[in-house]
């Protein structure tokens, strides 16, 4: 009684390997692949590809960057326009990207999002200045330095959060065919192992 390795090809599998403990041929083997098939006496597990995923932040990290630059161009002149042009930059420049894309759930998120890290930048900048309170003395001047630089990183932060995090999506699914599947088949006198696969 002899092991001999066989290779064969179906529809099933792109390889396969059998051994027969009968030396049985080629013929017989497929005809007892095909019925173990047929009843279902097949252990396999199928490997689908994952779906890869699509960043698309690209333009609301560019709207991001003219904010950031109108904010600190505003704040160091004394100039409220500017100011206010780049807070309103960075609170819908992000979210209509994301409409753009087809996410209007995500739009609202980054809404929040940025909602909540400018008004914890405010609140942090008036911390500073609060604290450090002046009677109208000429040698009285205090520079809410350190409110500006905590400021400018929880601004970075949601801006981050939201760009890096927020704007990602999957791709179109791949084919239902592209999987990878190996399988067992276990009969009386013989038993089989295939790896089968479709792109």
């Amino acid at each position: 009684m002899s092991i001999r390795p066989r290779r064969c090809a179906s529809a099933h599998a792109v390889l396969l390997v059998g051994w027969s403990f009968c030396g049985a041929s080629r013929d017989v083997l497929a005809k007892q692949i095909e019925g173990h098939m047929e009843t279902g006496a097949v252990i396999g597990v199928g490997l689908p590809v994952s779906a890869p995923v699509h960043w698309y932040g690209g333009p609301a990290v560019a709207s991001d960057v003219i904010s950031f630059a109108l904010i600190a161009g505003g704040g160091s002149g004394n100039n409220a326009g500017l100011l206010m042009l780049g807070a309103a930059g960075y609170g819908l420049g992000a979210p209509i990207n994301h409409l753009a894309n087809g996410h209007p759930q995500r739009a609202l998120e980054s809404l929040g999002i940025r909602l909540l890290g400018g008004v914890a930048a405010v609140g942090v900048f008036m911390l500073d200045v609060l604290s450090h309170p002046c009677d109208g003395e000429p040698s009285c001047h205090h520079t809410p330095s350190v409110g500006l630089a905590a400021g400018a990183v929880l601004l970075l932060a949601a801006a981050t959060v939201d760009d890096a995090l927020l704007a990602r999506e999957l791709t179109a699914a791949p084919r239902p065919g592209a999987t990878l599947a190996p399988a067992v088949v276990v009969g009386s006198s013989s038993a089989f192992v295939s790896l089968g696969g479709s792109f």
